[in-house]
């Protein structure tokens, strides 16, 4: 087996990372960058997510809050060609309160 020191090791990676991203086409690098940046957000906080994305721009993070919230984003969603499973059971029977 081959022995690499760190310093040897982070040169490998980095000369490797190098050669992956000089094949790739535009796409692939922003669908790699955009799938990245998901991960990572991901694993945020809502406090650190609202801080990082602040930080991005001024109260942008209670705009976004709005635009996933809104009723016209749901509706969006669900006309969006996606087959998405349906909110409410269509099939079941209600009483006569609508429960």
């Amino acid at each position: 087996m081959i022995v690499l020191n760190n310093d040897q090791q982070d040169k490998l990676v980095e000369q490797f990372v190098e050669l992956q991203v000089d094949s790739m086409d535009m796409e692939s690098l922003l669908e790699f960058v955009t799938d990245t940046l998901i991960f990572q957000y991901g694993k945020l906080s809502k406090e650190e997510l609202k801080e990082r994305i602040d930080c991005y721009q001024d109260d942008l993070f209670e705009e976004l809050v709005d635009n996933v919230t809104s009723e016209s984003y749901v509706d969006s969603l669900l006309t969006s060609g996606t087959d998405y499973p349906p909110l409410v059971d269509t099939e079941a029977t209600h009483d006569s309160e609508g429960c």
